[in-house]
């Protein structure tokens, strides 16, 4: 199961929905889950972990 693509589709709902979904707490915890070492540091380099994420994800 990918929460990533359910969190992409609970993003498309309405605004609110998309809002929450943007959250970086949920996406920090993705990111955490598929690359430890990265979110070892205290800030992402790309600003958010949800930039960071989509990022990654597309290698």
């Amino acid at each position: 199961m990918d929460l990533s693509v359910d969190l992409a589709s609970v993003m498309a709902v309405c605004k609110q929905w998309r809002d929450t979904a943007r959250d970086d707490y949920f996406w920090k915890c993705l990111c955490a889950k598929r690359w430890p070492s990265i979110c070892k540091q205290p800030n992402p380099p790309t600003g958010t972990y949800y930039n960071l994420y989509k990022t990654f994800y597309k290698r």
